[in-house]
C-alpha cells in the first residue's frame, strides 16, 4: 500500500538527507522496532502560516553511528554523547528546513525552534487531535522512528 502524500514526502526528505550528510542509508521498516528503551527522542517545533513539531527517536547506538559519520567523533570518543547529541540536532535542523520548504513552499516563511534532546524508556503512542504521519526506518541494523506532527493554529505545541 503506498504511503500518503505527506508521509511519503518525510520518507524522501529523511532518506536523501541522512545519505547525504552521513552516507547512511534508512530502509523503511512496515512496523515500529524495538519497542522498548532506552531511546533518544528529539523534537524540533515550528511556526509561521503552518505550525507543527517533528520529532525522531533513535537508539544509542544510531546516534554515535550518525556523530561519527556527520561530525567525525571515533566511537571509542569519551565525549561521544555531547557529539551524539549535536549531530542529532543538526539532523533534525536540516530535515525539518527542507521539510517545510518542500511542504509549503520556499516563500513561506517559518521559525524553527531549538532541537530538544531527552532519553525516553519507551516509544509513544500515537496522540489524538493532531495530523500524525509516522515512519519508522532501519538504518545499519538500528531502529529509527519519525513523527511529523501538524497543529493546528488554535492549538498548543506541546
Amino acid at each position: 500500500m503506498p504511503q500518503p502524500p505527506k508521509a511519503a514526502m518525510l520518507t524522501r526528505i529523511f532518506s536523501e538527507v541522512l545519505a547525504n550528510l552521513a552516507f547512511l542509508f534508512p530502509e523503511p521498516a512496515s512496523e515500529p522496532a524495538g519497542a522498548e528503551g532506552p531511546w533518544l527522542e528529539s523534537t524540533i517545533a515550528y511556526e509561521g502560516t503552518h505550525r507543527g513539531m517533528l520529532k525522531l527517536v533513535c537508539t544509542d547506538a544510531f546516534a554515535a553511528l550518525l556523530a561519527e559519520n556527520l561530525l567525525g567523533a571515533p566511537s571509542g570518543d569519551t565525549p561521544l554523547r555531547g557529539r551524539m547529541e549535536d549531530a542529532i540536532k543538526e539532523l533534525m535542523n536540516i530535515v525539518c528546513g527542507q521539510l517545510m520548504t518542500a511542504a509549503f513552499g520556499a516563500q513561506e516563511m517559518f521559525n524553527l525552534g531549538i532541537p530538544e534532546i531527552k532519553a525516553v524508556a519507551v516509544l509513544e503512542s500515537r496522540r489524538s487531535g493532531l495530523e500524525v504521519h509516522r515512519i519508522s526506518f532501519v538504518v545499519e541494523e538500528l531502529p529509527v522512528h519519525l513523527t511529523w506532527a501538524e497543529v493546528d493554529a488554535a492549538e498548543v505545541i506541546p
